[in-house]
């Protein structure tokens, strides 16, 4: 199935993309989607996230809101990655026991 893409800036410089639909049958579910820069560990890289709207208007409107909620989920996402990631290398990381050997060697 091919869509056509529109893309639209405002004044402010918010930048918001419309996909339309192929056919009356086409079952896209979001249709707006904001665009922004993030910036991250890993440097600078653009984004897009669905804005729940019935027009390029209210698209607009919604943009700052949707894009704070997207923020905000993307922040607690990368934590998360973060914590499990630190989580598994501790337990990957293990001490002796106290009175365990380590190693043998034979004895002169």
């Amino acid at each position: 199935m091919i869509r056509k893409l529109h893309a639209y800036v405002n004044d402010d410089g918010i930048k918001i993309e419309h996909i339309e639909k192929a056919s009356d049958g086409d079952s896209l579910e979001f249709s707006y989607f904001g665009v922004a820069q993030m910036v991250t560990n890993f440097g600078q890289s653009e984004v897009r996230f669905v804005i729940p709207a019935a027009s390029l208007e209210e698209a607009f409107e919604k943009y700052e809101e949707e894009l704070k909620k997207f923020s905000e989920e993307m922040k607690k996402q990368i934590a998360e990655r973060q914590a499990a990631a630190q989580k598994k290398q501790s337990e990957s990381i293990s001490a002796p026991v106290q009175g365990e050997v380590l190693s043998t060697q034979p004895a002169d």
